[in-house]
């Protein structure tokens, strides 16, 4: 039976799948059409031998496998045991497990009720451009963070210590690296291990190495909770990073033991598609993976109150399955804010159903990382080519392309689509790229060039994205992959924040210049009224904002402001004699 004919003889509606746990009963269900027989198999404790698992025999109906459990199930181990006509047995994790224990090969059944409720975000905001994001991960802003208690380092509670500064600084969401459970971490050493988290493993639940007791299931669930509540109470929105576009091990994931073969899509010789560079694809336009993102991302915003999604290798995905999960989450809570990587990748579906950056318009609701906008700014990928900030010519356009919320590498209807960076935590990150490609420089001239790079993204259209710490020179020691590379390198450096105060405060007051002015217009109409630019060569961009505003942007060594700009008042931001510089002029007020 093939992939298509599964979905048409089995496509399952309810949204009932995993341990549905009440004080009476606990009703079990797993979709696994191509079994022939499923065992529910309970555990006593976490160590217990699969030999002497509790087995509970499952009923099926229309591929749907299902036990109902009587008396109170709070905190059960358990797994399932399938059986298929080929001979082959396998155990496996639910895969829709809410819970598990470390590591995660267990499921656990969870009763939501002894967890906390999460308030949703008081002030969220009404367009994606009016959110100032900073990308984190929650080991590399704890472990170093002077304030955060030597039990708490590297933990969701961790995190909360850092809200102080996020509110100076003006940011309104946070981006967290994924919070879902991953595979490569030790839960019981993890502080020997490191990962950022692109190697999914239980999806619906948060990973146990923040917490800061992974043995007991509620623990993870909770202090995720806590963390989320408090930045919610401080006016932070929380964007989480997920990764349904491959699993880690093919062939030792809960996917591939429930319904071999189904979830992942191949090429034309039967061989795993590979666009994600990880050895496999999911396929998200076979129906009950669609389902799967759907009821997995929605659990997220009901029950975490997650405020939005950056999705890993969004290309990978298709662009009906994109909008249907946008229908979904925007019904349960209309701010929600969705954006990914819409790179094209060698996937093997066609190109003009992929969630890429060339079909933007055929999704509206959803934000596409704008390249463009990065390799103009400081120079593409990780060599050491410059871009503006580094006086390379002919950049200009580019960066008055950014100014007015465009791109030439996508079909996006609104500024909202455009996800306007310089750093993330892929590549090199600001700082070392910059002295990469200008290694000549003085500290002064390279610290001018950080703050013009990360002030663009502020004072372009679109949605504006910084990895924290950018805003005061954090390095990785040139490091442009440190997705395993541990503390030494991911680790933030937080007396930089002290050492570079100044840098903080101009980029500060740069985001609050923005949120004050039509920056974040909504549309491309109102962007053309209320922008004119004046000049764009020579390392030189000015242009006029609101017929209130004259901004002045310069990368060039030699540049004077000419004197006819000082009829304006001046509310200079920062200046420096090597003429790399941003200055704002307010006209007089008559």
């Amino acid at each position: 039976m093939n992939n298509l004919e599964i979905d048409q003889k089995y496509y399952y509606q309810k949204n009932d799948l995993g341990a549905f746990f009440t004080p009476e009963k606990t009703i079990f269900k797993l979709w696994a059409p191509t079994a022939t027989k499923v065992e529910l198999v309970e555990y006593d404790n976490p160590n217990q031998s699969q030999l002497d698992g509790q087995i509970k025999p499952m009923d099926v109906k229309n591929g749907v496998w299902f036990f109902e459990y009587l008396g109170n199930h709070s905190g059960m181990i358990y797994t399932f045991r399938l059986y298929f006509p080929n001979g082959i047995h396998k155990e496996t994790y639910d895969p829709y497990a809410f819970g598990a224990i470390a590591n995660g090969n267990r499921s656990v059944v969870i009763d939501f009720r002894q967890t906390p409720k999460v308030p949703l975000l008081s002030n969220p905001v009404d367009s994606p451009t009016k959110a100032v994001i900073s990308e984190m991960h929650v080991r590399d802003i704890t472990v170093n963070h002077p304030d955060v208690p030597t039990e708490l380092k590297g933990s969701y509670l961790g995190a909360t210590y850092i809200i102080p500064y996020l509110k100076k600084l003006g940011i309104n969401y946070v981006q967290f690296q994924p919070l879902a459970d991953f595979a490569t971490v030790d839960e019981l050493q993890k502080n020997t291990w490191y990962n950022w988290g692109y190697d999914p493993q239980n999806y619906n639940l948060p990973e146990g190495s923040y917490s800061t007791n992974p043995q007991n299931p509620y623990s993870r669930i909770n202090e995720l909770k806590e963390m989320i509540t408090q930045f919610h109470q401080n006016g932070i929105g929380i964007i989480m990073d997920v990764v349904y576009n491959h699993v880690y091990l093919t062939d030792q994931n809960a996917f591939s033991a429930t319904v071999p073969n189904y979830y992942y899509r191949k090429n034309a010789d039967g061989t795993l598609s590979n666009g994600s560079g990880i050895n496999n694809d999911t396929a998200s336009e076979n129906l009950m993976f669609r389902k799967y993102m759907t009821d997995s991302l929605s659990f997220w915003a009901r029950e975490y109150k997650i405020d939005g999604f950056r999705f890993d290798l969004l290309g990978i995905h298709d662009v009906e399955t994109m909008n249907q999960i946008s229908d979904h989450l925007h019904q349960i809570n209309k701010h929600i804010i969705l954006y990914g990587e819409g790179w094209e990748l060698n996937t093997a579906l066609d190109k003009n159903l992929l969630a890429t950056q060339k079909n933007a318009a055929k999704m509206p609701t959803f934000g596409f990382f704008n390249d463009e906008f990065r390799n103009s700014i400081k120079g593409d990928g990780d060599s050491n080519i410059g871009g503006f900030v580094n006086g390379i010519e002919e950049k200009e356009n580019f960066v008055v392309n950014a100014i007015l919320g465009k791109a030439e590498n996508g079909s996006y209807v609104a500024p909202s689509q455009l996800i306007n960076y310089v750093e993330a935590h892929d590549n090199l990150n600001l700082n070392d790229k910059l002295w990469l490609s200008s290694p000549k420089d003085d500290l002064v001239t390279h610290s001018r060039r950080v703050l013009l790079a990360t002030s663009l993204v502020f004072l372009s259209r679109g949605v504006p994205f910084i990895e924290i710490g950018q805003e005061f020179m954090r390095s990785k020691l040139g490091n442009f992959n440190s997705y395993n590379a541990g503390d030494f390198v991911n680790a933030v450096n937080w007396g930089l924040k002290e050492k570079n105060s100044d840098l903080v405060d101009f980029i500060s007051k740069i985001i609050n210049f923005r949120l004050s002015t039509s920056l974040i217009s909504n549309n491309y109409d109102e962007i053309k009224e209320s922008t004119d630019v004046i000049k764009s060569s020579n390392g030189l961009i000015v242009f006029e904002l609101d017929q209130k505003y004259l901004i002045v942007i310069s990368n060039g060594p030699d540049y004077k402001i000419p004197e006819k700009y000082f009829k304006y008042n001046s509310i200079r931001l920062a200046s420096a004699d090597d003429g790399v510089r941003i200055q704002i002029f307010q006209k007089d007020i008559i």
